[in-house]
């Protein structure tokens, strides 16, 4: 790996910095913390992928949802790299340097025995996922391969308290408080209960969305799929069109919600789980939740 480039932000270079001389101090496996919005596509991409083909190396980056295989190919593409997909259904490019790469088709690929795409560099994107057992294993594969394994969260724990320990080092980034002094990231306001609720809410979402954000492009957060219709139901009823995105939600509504929210059509959306990673919407300015669940949960939602 090469130095970082200057389109970086600072914080991001000294990442990527300390990323590098983990490997150079025998780290096989690293782990980067940087918290959500912090641009940790944008920095694998730019200081770790781009330079990495520079020097003719192969890199895979891993990811366990359609939304970010595609978001990230379409990412790097724009950096003028060759890039191809390893996903079912789909026309592989096998002589390219990047192979943006599903989780899921490499788990059934080490199910079969088939041989995994070829690669130096492993990037495993929301690696706090790592735990689970197909993904151990296709780890274990390429790093038998003797390639190098940087994994990507803003949450470097699981809710089931198993530890990551299939990596060698911890890279952690500025906390979320910092990258909002550094201008980065938005400043916020928080509304909440003076003490934490045993159970129950502290208000109905519904009366909380149309009181004191109703002007705002709004996710909610609710505690299940249940609950999310009922909310986007009965805010669409009262005039602020809302969406419900769910894991049953098909993948084509899916792809058009982000462009309903820019044209206006959809003002909010409510979601349990199937926001909490692999979506990009800046143009959402007001985050509701109403469950507190793990830290894990809750810091992926903010």
């Amino acid at each position: 790996m090469t130095c970082a480039p200057s389109n970086l932000r600072p914080y991001q270079i000294a990442a990527v910095e300390d990323i590098q001389r983990a490997y150079r101090e025998g780290a096989q496996s690293v782990l980067l913390q940087l918290p959500t919005g912090a641009g940790k596509t944008h920095l694998s991409a730019r200081g770790v992928i781009a330079p990495s083909v520079a020097r003719g190396r192969r890199v895979a980056f891993v990811a366990d949802l359609e939304e970010i295989v595609e978001d990230t190919a379409g990412r790097l593409r724009a950096e003028g790299l060759r890039v191809g997909i390893v996903q079912s259904g789909r026309t592989q490019d096998p002589d390219a340097m990047v192979q943006v790469c599903s989780l899921q088709t490499l788990a059934r690929y080490s199910e079969r025995g088939d041989a995994l795409p070829l690669a130096d560099r492993v990037i495993l994107y929301e690696a706090h996922v790592a735990s689970a057992r197909t993904a151990r294993e296709i780890l274990s594969a390429y790093k038998g391969r003797g390639a190098l394994v940087l994994g990507l969260t803003a949450t470097p724990a699981r809710g089931d308290g198993q530890p990551l320990d299939e990596f060698d080092r911890l890279v952690t980034g500025p906390s979320m408080r910092e990258l909002i002094a550094l201008g980065a990231l938005v400043p916020c306001e928080v509304m909440a209960p003076p003490r934490v609720l045993d159970r129950g809410v502290c208000e109905d979402p519904v009366q909380a969305v149309l009181t004191r954000a109703s002007e705002r492009r709004c996710v909610i957060f609710a505690p299940d799929a249940a609950q999310a219709v009922r909310i986007a139901d009965e805010l669409s009823a009262q005039g602020h069109n809302t969406v419900a995105v769910l894991d049953s939600t098909h993948k084509e509504q899916r792809r058009t919600v982000r462009q309903r929210l820019i044209d206006g059509s959809v003002r909010s959306l409510v979601t349990v789980r199937a926001l909490q990673k692999g979506f990009d919407a800046p143009v959402l300015d007001c985050a509701m939740l109403t469950t507190h669940g793990t830290i894990t949960t809750y810091l992926q939602s903010i």
